[in-house]
């Protein structure tokens, strides 16, 4: 087994690991990283140690996502039932602080999270940062342009809407990120930088929606807690209880902008990266499968009565990231990561 000088140590790296045989992060087993992804079978080596970082609440609480995502839904928590609490005319302007705290903390934490265990900062060049922003904006007026032309025509119903919110968003939140690899810009090809776009476009795309939703969420109780009796209180708290359960239900919500587009986009860019001759079929089966996700949560999920759909979409985003994102995604850590991540995070062996 060979590998350069250093490719072993858990420090941060300076650029990405060279091509070489490495350890995968298996005891007993290495494999042929290209310098941008994993190739090949694994190969057998009993000096090959088992890889991953000592799992604790103490190291997730001393890092600064942990309280990122806390301090967000902390202050959104706070500011969503002050928003509320001035009756049946509800502040916009806190409820829009309040969802860009509330959503944004989550997202920014799982962001960072990804960029950590990807070893995005010493591997993807920044222009893929700006690149990232820059597609979840785009994609935020694709997706209002898309959905407000689908219900003019068919009219204002929120069942259809719903169910087209998924194609239509996984659309818009792919789009630059694959218009930029048509093109053919270099640094795009390698798949952590492709990923890394897509995890950009989604959070920025996740916490607009949030803000967005954070705002009517006092004016519309049927979509925050459906038919749950609430005339026994009195108008502010009535109102304060909406806009806070609308604004801190979009905190878990929202990262599926993030975990579904970015779990398609892996699947997309590893194949492509390993030159597969069915380019066409596979972006459009990996965006059906984006969408068929996203609509069960739209268009399934938030028609449960009272607050079902308020408990169903947090249980539905842990399954999300235990069964689409983190199996998805994991498969970009590079070898120079394997002892910073935990051991859900080691890429899989190949079977055979």
């Amino acid at each position: 087994m060979t590998a350069p000088h250093g490719a072993h140590r858990a420090a941060a790296p300076t650029q990405t690991p060279p091509p070489g045989t490495y350890p995968s992060g298996h005891a007993g087993f290495a494999r042929e990283w290209t310098g941008a992804l994993w190739s090949g079978p694994k190969l057998p080596e009993p000096s090959a140690p088992e890889l991953h970082s000592p799992r604790s609440l103490g190291a997730t609480m001393r890092r600064a996502p942990f309280w990122i995502a806390v301090g967000g839904l902390l202050i959104g928590a706070v500011l969503a039932w002050v928003g509320g609490s001035t009756g049946s005319t509800p502040n916009e302007v806190v409820l829009g602080v309040a969802g860009l705290f509330a959503v944004g903390g989550p997202i920014v934490a799982l962001v960072l999270g990804t960029a950590r265990r990807l070893r995005i900062e010493a591997s993807v060049p920044r222009v893929a940062t700006w690149w990232g922003l820059a597609a979840g904006v785009i994609a935020v007026g694709v997706a209002l342009g898309l959905e407000s032309a689908f219900r003019a025509l068919v009219g204002s119903a929120s069942e259809p809407g719903y169910l087209f919110a998924g194609p239509a968003e996984e659309f818009a939140k792919l789009l630059v990120p694959l218009i930029l690899l048509a093109v053919g810009l270099p640094w795009i090809r390698d798949p952590r930088a492709g990923v890394w776009v897509v995890v950009l476009a989604g959070a920025v795309f996740g916490i607009f929606e949030g803000i967005e939703f954070a705002v009517g969420s006092g004016l519309h109780q049927d979509k925050v807690l459906g038919d749950v009796d609430l005339s026994g209180l009195s108008e502010s708290t009535r109102h304060a209880l909406l806009t806070f359960a609308g604004t801190m239900g979009r905190a878990w919500v929202e990262l599926l902008h993030v975990m579904i587009t970015a779990g398609a986009a892996s699947v997309i860019w590893l194949n492509l990266a390993r030159g597969t001759r069915k380019a066409a079929g596979l972006i459009i089966g990996m965006w059906l499968a984006a969408a068929a996700l996203h609509s069960f949560n739209d268009g399934v999920l938030t028609l449960l009565p009272g607050a079902g759909p308020q408990f169903a979409s947090i249980v539905f985003i842990v399954a999300l990231y235990t069964l689409w994102y983190r199996p998805l995604v994991r498969r970009l850590v590079p070898p120079d990561a394997l002892a910073a991540v935990p051991t859900r995070w080691i890429p899989p062996l190949p079977r055979g």
